[in-house]
């Protein structure tokens, strides 16, 4: 059947495809046998015959009144060819076009072989944005309400779409948007990478505003809505004072709230623009959180009850919102960037820190603490300690590479040391195990890395400590008593001027051993650190929390103590500052025959 215009000549085409030569097109009202009539031309001055009788191109003009028609068309021996009913005038049909289902009257053809035609209705419905409920986007409204009624659209109907699309616009959302089912808020990109930072915003793509002063943003809950998420969208938080002396910011609640879900949320190329606490996800089940920028004041990430295997990949936590000294310095004072209370597995890669006071902190709750913690990859810059392990209860925590500079900011020459900065620090707990493969830490203020608690173990297969001792004269590490620290392989050590060039020194107790590949070599920490000098001298440093140290030359039972020189020549000097000769400089064949001459052994 052709298409028909009723306003226009027409040519009407038989079922071969061809003109219908000297065919009869019959006109009735709409549903009904009765004869209407039709025109001639647009004045409805002249009616046409009924029926109107085509030429030899198959042609007529038609022009229809205001009421519907149906139209019965015959070929010239009166045979029927088609019936078309409902037939409107055109401004009968630009009426129903303006009618909300409108759209269902146009129709739609896909390009490309094969395409299935459809309407503009049906084609439009394929997507559902926030600004079909009437969200407005100008970044001054409050779009709290559309917005949410477009996220109770889609997580409520049975089957269709689970997206819900934000165009590249800035939202403000003074409220909380409740996300119960399952629902994927889509924008159109987060961040563009080549400007400079801090970042002017609201910047390229979809903005979301948290307006509100309580409240989070988003809170997810219920255990209908496994495979919620973000994608493409950035977070930018109102109300925190402009950076100067004495900042410190507004007070807020957490930006994403995830409690009670059992079941796994994505968030993908997700940007929080200075937010105070950016994502809480407590109870919930193989969780994929990738390619998270922003910048954090207080708290990045906290995970409680976290079942399962769960995967954080990629994080760049940088001074997207400010550089300025006042709040890197704030942030290096108060900001955990990730906290983990209750995990089954996590498995972290490529995360950044920036001016935090720590970059990971395995703490416990009343839920129990974490079973095991995987870090492939963890950068922690100008950050007071990159891993702290603060839990009663035993931690598996394995890390394939990372690094730390406990350098405070602003940067300084020479250098600062933030205050107890450090790379690892076992705080507390008993029987933690923690394996790094490959630890680089520099700038430290005393230790490099710390180990107290009881019958810990810390295996580092390979390890690089340089510019420790900042603030204190000490060893690159302090083990406590019953814990052990092993190397893969012998450290690397360059301390900072005035450190000791020694790898242990700390509270008495603990042991340490340093593997290389033909024998192992056992140093107990609750001696103290000795060491000869560029002056030749054996110098000892007392261990921490004790007063002085001497040094004493002991043989085992059957072991030979051996004395030498050089020169072959051994001197006795006082203790005075000065050093003074209180004895004569003797070969040793002189201090031989002098003991035999005294009994004290055998000619």
């Amino acid at each position: 059947m052709p298409s028909f215009s009723p306003n226009a000549k027409q040519q009407f085409l038989n079922s071969a495809g061809g003109p219908l030569v000297a065919g009869k097109v019959f006109t009735y009202e709409a549903g009904t046998t009765l004869p209407q009539v039709t025109y001639t031309s647009s004045d409805g001055s002249t009616p046409n015959t009924n029926p109107v009788i085509l030429d030899t191109n198959g042609e007529a003009s038609i022009w229809l009144g205001e009421n519907a028609y149906k139209f019965v068309v015959k070929n010239s021996g009166d045979v029927l060819v088609y019936t078309v009913d409902n037939l409107t005038s055109a401004a009968s049909q630009i009426a129903e076009l303006s009618e909300p289902n409108g759209s269902s009257f146009v129709g739609y053809l896909p390009a490309g072989t094969g395409a299935v035609a459809t309407n503009v209705q049906e084609k439009l419905r394929e997507i559902v944005s926030v600004e079909d409920f009437g969200a407005v986007g100008d970044g001054l409204t409050d779009d709290t309400l559309a917005i949410q009624t477009a996220i109770n659209y889609v997580q409520e109907i049975s089957s269709g779409q689970i997206e819900l699309h934000f165009d590249a616009k800035t939202y403000r959302i003074a409220g909380t948007l409740n996300i119960s089912g399952m629902v994927r808020l889509i924008g159109q990109g987060a961040v563009d990478f080549s400007n400079a930072r801090p970042l002017t915003i609201p910047g390229k793509g979809t903005w979301l505003i948290h307006a509100s002063t309580t409240g989070p943003l988003i809170q997810v809950s219920g255990n209908l809505n496994k495979g919620a998420g973000l994608f493409d969208i950035a977070i930018f938080e109102e109300g925190h004072a402009t950076p100067g002396a004495g900042w410190v910011p507004a007070v807020r609640d957490w930006v994403i709230r995830v409690e009670n879900t059992q079941g796994t949320l994505l968030l993908n190329r997700v940007h929080f623009h200075g937010v105070y606490q950016g994502v809480l996800t407590d109870y919930a089940a193989r969780l994929q959180y990738e390619n998270i920028t922003g910048q954090f004041f207080y708290r990045g990430f906290s995970f409680d009850r976290v079942y399962d295997i769960g995967k954080f990949d990629g994080l760049h936590a940088w001074t997207y919102w400010s550089e300025a000294d006042s709040v890197l310095q704030w942030q290096q004072a108060n900001c955990v960037e990730i906290t983990l209370y209750r995990v089954d597995g996590l498995w972290m890669d490529r995360i950044f820190t920036f001016a935090v006071q720590t970059s990971i902190f395995v703490d416990e709750s009343a839920y129990g603490t974490s079973k095991v913690i995987i870090i492939n990859g963890l950068y922690s810059d100008f950050s007071n300690r990159a891993i702290v392990v603060d839990s009663a209860q035993p931690v598996h925590l394995q890390v394939s590479n990372m690094f730390h500079l406990g350098q405070a900011w602003p940067p300084a020459s020479p250098a600062n040391a933030l205050p107890g900065s450090c790379s690892i620090d076992i705080a507390s707990g008993s029987n933690h195990l923690v394996q790094v493969s490959n630890l680089y830490d520099t700038l430290a203020e005393s230790h490099a890395v710390r180990v107290a608690g009881t019958n810990n173990t810390l295996w580092i297969g390979s390890g690089i400590f340089t510019q420790y001792s900042r603030g204190t004269v000490c060893g690159a590490i302090t083990v406590a008593a019953t814990n052990t620290v092993r190397f893969g392989s012998v450290p690397l050590l360059n301390p900072y001027a005035g450190g000791l060039p020694t790898l242990f020194n700390g509270t008495p107790g603990g042991t340490a051993f340093e593997q290389t590949r033909q024998v192992t070599v056992s140093e107990a920490v609750n001696y103290p650190v000795t060491y000869g000098n560029a002056a030749g001298q054996l110098v000892a440093y007392t261990v921490e929390g004790e007063a002085a140290a001497g040094v004493s030359v002991i043989a085992k039972t059957t072991g030979v103590v051996n004395i030498a020189a050089s020169t072959n020549l051994l001197g006795f000097y006082g203790a005075a500052s000065t050093a003074r000769q209180t004895g004569v400089a003797v070969t040793a064949a002189g201090i031989h025959a002098a003991l035999v001459n005294l009994g004290l052994i055998a000619p």
